[in-house]
């Protein structure tokens, strides 16, 4: 759970620091007028991908922590 909740804080302070950067990179990648529409969001998700992935990762193995907790809670309580 300890692991987790680091994971957790640490993907949330990268998104954050990297929320410029990715906002720089996205509008700069719709600087050129033939730009598709989806080139601003292409290029801040570039930037943004690590930071989320290692959000979405803390939050499975939260998840994941809490369910082994709890299976192991109602087996303690099942041998009584």
């Amino acid at each position: 759970m300890f692991f987790g909740k680091v994971l957790l804080t640490i993907g949330t302070i990268l998104f954050i620091l990297a929320l410029p950067v990715a906002y720089f990179i996205g509008g700069m990648s719709t600087d050129d007028p033939n730009a598709p529409w989806w080139a601003f969001w292409a290029g801040f998700f570039f930037i943004e991908g690590i930071p989320i992935l290692i959000i979405l990762s803390s939050l499975v193995i939260i998840k994941i922590v809490k369910r082994d907790e709890k299976k192991y809670k109602e087996s303690q309580l099942k041998e009584k």
